[in-house]
Order: structure tokens, then C-alpha cells, then sequence
């Protein structure tokens, strides 16, 4: 049986190894680095098993090395295209064609367009992580636009919220409208952006009131998509009908809308292993049977 998964975030490492566990050899197919979305966020407090808090990249690197330890096969290509025909997956990449008889999609999110377009304008933290003393704007006021903001704090960081409503978690809410380095603003509204050599000026309308902001760097935090362009072919009733017979899952973040927190993707993934592995034993003892007793169905009783 061909098990492919695709995106090895939480969700999908943990699919991963539980079923090399059981005896099963998934293909792990990840574009980026293992751990996923990990990697952005700079402080993880609710995973079990870590009471202080751990950085998203250090956990990240801890399920790298598990699936090191139990020898999970990882393809570190993009998955172009995926199709279903004849009861078999096609996964394309720019190298190589993967066939799948199962399929795990744990691909994750991609972010909001911005709807802005410029050099200094990022969606990513690790792109700017690194940086300091520079003047940096974030867009929004959800839990990622609150978390960067406290990850780009060496510089001086203004968070742009459009309305007067915050959504992340009171913890990081608190830590940030604290922090000396971290300006929060309400109530603006991002009209346009303007390149000026290495520096951006963002203009925003608050209210009846209009300002303007020249800064080193813009991040964009304002939402997140599931990240299955690649399943284009696999849409509607298809996608629901392999779902129902066990031969495609979707789970984590590409699956949870806006339940997106690492501990709840590695139990979807450790769900969704121990499903493909009961379906596969009981394959196997149907077949057996049916091999060993082939006339049964024939069979009265007298």
C-alpha cells in the first residue's frame, strides 16, 4: 500500500511516524523545512510537555530529528499537481511522478495576499527576523501580527490595526502593548504604499483623518488560506467521495480554518495514521479470508 503525505508540519510528521511505527513506509513530501509554520512562530506556551514554553524553530528541529531517528523517507520537492484516477494518486513534482493508493494532505496554510506590492513588503518573519535598529511596520492584530511584533522588537516595531478590535491571545496582547520597543496604533487602515529607495511610506486613513508612515519594512499578519492549490483536480464531490472510503485525509491547518495550533494538528495526524492503519489491517484480514475461503459466500449452512 502506497501512503503519501504531503507537508510536514505537526499534522504531517506525526502521521508520518506513527505509521513507520506500525510497520508502514509513507513517502513525506515537504517543499520547506520540516516543522512547517514552526519555524515563524517565536514562542510556542501550550504544546504538552514543555511547561516553560519553547521556541517554534527549536520544536521544529525536535520532530526533524524524530523523523530522522525512526528513517521516515522525506522528499523535500513541491508538489506541483495532484490527480486521482483508477483508485491511484499522482503527486507531481519537477523531478519525479509519486503514486499513492492513500493520500494525506497536511500541507498547511499560505498567507493573505497583501494586496500590496513591493521589495519591502514581506508575509514571512524569517525573511526580517534577523534584523535590527530599523523602523518596521506590522499589519493586523491577530495572534501572528502580535507574535512577530514581539520577534522584530529590537527595531522599532508599530502594529497597524483597522479597527479597534484585538484578536490574539490576552498573554501576547499583554507582552506586546508592554514592550517599549512595540507602538501600538487603532482604527488604520492601509490605502497605499510607495517605494523610496530602501525605504517604504505607507499611507493609512483613520477615520476622517489621514496618516503617513516612512518605515525600513512592512510584514502583513492579516489571515491565512489552506494551502491545497495543488488539488485543483480533486474538487467537490470527488474530494468528499475519496474522504468518506478512507483513501484521502486532510488534516492540520489546511483542515482547521481557524483552530490552528500545533497540538491540535499532531493529534489530527496521529488520528488520521491510526485510521489508515486499521483500514489496512482489516484489508488484509478480508483478503485473507476471502483467499482462504473462496466458496463461503456459497455456502448455506447445511
Amino acid at each position: 500500500m502506497n501512503i503519501v503525505i504531503i507537508g510536514a508540519g505537526p499534522a504531517g510528521i506525526t502521521c508520518a511516524i506513527q505509521l513507520k511505527r506500525s510497520g508502514l513506509d509513507p513517502v513525506l513530501m515537504e517543499k520547506g523545512k520540516a516543522g512547517g509554520l514552526l519555524h515563524n512562530a517565536g514562542r510556542i506556551s501550550n504544546y504538552p510537555g514543555f511547561p516553560e514554553g519553547i521556541t517554534g524553530s527549536e520544536l521544529g528541529d525536535r520532530l526533524k530529528r524524530q523523523l530522522d531517528l525512526h528513517q521516515v523517507h522525506v522528499v523535500n520537492e513541491a508538489v506541483l499537481t495532484v490527480d486521482h484516477a483508477e483508485g491511484t494518486f499522482t503527486c507531481k513534482t519537477r523531478a519525479k511522478v509519486y503514486f499513492a493508493d492513500i493520500l494525506v494532505i497536511a500541507s498547511g496554510t499560505v498567507p493573505v495576499s497583501p494586496g500590496f506590492s513591493s521589495p519591502r513588503i514581506y508575509t514571512d518573519v524569517n525573511d526580517i527576523r534577523d534584523k535590527t535598529n530599523k523602523v518596521i511596520g506590522v499589519i493586523g492584530a491577530g495572534d501572528a501580527a502580535f507574535d512577530y511584533a514581539l520577534q522584530l522588537s529590537r527595531n522599532a516595531v508599530t502594529i497597524f490595526n483597522r479597527s479597534e478590535r484585538i484578536s490574539a491571545v490576552r498573554s501576547l496582547k499583554n507582552s506586546v502593548l508592554d514592550h517599549p520597543s512595540i507602538t501600538y496604533k487603532e482604527n488604520h487602515n492601509l490605502e497605499a504604499t510607495e517605494t523610496r529607495g530602501e525605504k517604504i511610506r505607507a499611507s493609512f486613513s483613520c477615520g476622517t483623518k489621514k496618516s503617513s508612515h516612512l518605515m525600513d519594512y512592512i510584514i502583513f499578519a492579516i489571515g491565512r488560506l489552506p494551502a491545497e492549490h495543488f488539488m485543483a483536480g480533486i474538487t467537490g464531490r470527488l474530494k468528499q467521495e475519496l474522504m468518506d472510503r478512507g483513501a484521502l485525509y486532510a488534516v492540520g491547518d489546511v483542515a482547521n480554518r481557524q483552530f490552528r495550533q500545533a497540538s491540535i494538528a499532531a493529534g489530527d495526524g496521529m488520528r488520521a495514521a491510526m485510521q489508515i492503519i486499521f483500514q489496512i489491517q482489516n484489508h488484509e484480514r478480508n483478503t485473507k479470508n476471502r483467499t482462504q475461503y473462496p466458496g463461503e459466500r456459497f455456502c448455506s449452512g447445511r
